[in-house]
């Protein structure tokens, strides 16, 4: 990741876990995958929130399609909307199956359309965003627009 972008999760309110906007997901980080002796790599489980979801790719790429432009990638399980340097929603795949869905801010770039549609997209599907600190956001643009303003990178970018 660049110091010029902001990472989101995105998973579904319902599932194996309800969830909801306020509630911070620290408890899903695996710290036994870490290697770092500071903890300070820990890695957060966002495929639990998938798991068993009956929601397949085909199921939302034709709504994503209207939207934005397919990108990239260097995976078959990988598929990219938008530029991987820049805007995009990056949804990794097992057999069909969504493992997890995400997408990158860059704040060097007029994001507020791309932010616009990520947003419709969530509500569309009942999917919440994440923020990179796991904390559930609110779907709207000033609350996420605020957090990645508030985020280090973006004050570093100053």
């Amino acid at each position: 990741m660049s110091v010029y972008q902001y990472d989101f999760f995105i998973i579904p309110r319902k599932n194996v876990y309800t969830v909801f906007e306020g509630l911070n997901l620290n408890s899903f980080l695996n710290k036994e995958l870490l290697n770092d002796p500071n903890g300070e790599l820990e890695l957060f489980e966002d495929d639990l929130f998938w798991k068993n979801h009956t929601l397949k790719f085909i199921d939302i790429s034709k709504y994503l399609e209207k939207k934005l432009r397919r990108g990239e990638s260097w995976s078959k399980n990988l598929i990219i909307f938008g530029h991987n340097d820049e805007n995009c929603i990056k949804i990794l795949l097992e057999k069909g199956i969504i493992v997890s869905i995400g997408f990158r801010i860059n704040f060097t770039l007029d994001y507020g359309k791309f932010l616009k549609v990520v947003i419709d997209f969530c509500q569309y599907f009942d999917f919440l965003v994440v923020s990179s600190d796991l904390n559930i956001l609110e779907l709207d643009f000033d609350v996420i627009n605020k957090t990645i303003r508030d985020s280090n990178s973006f004050k570093r970018f100053l």
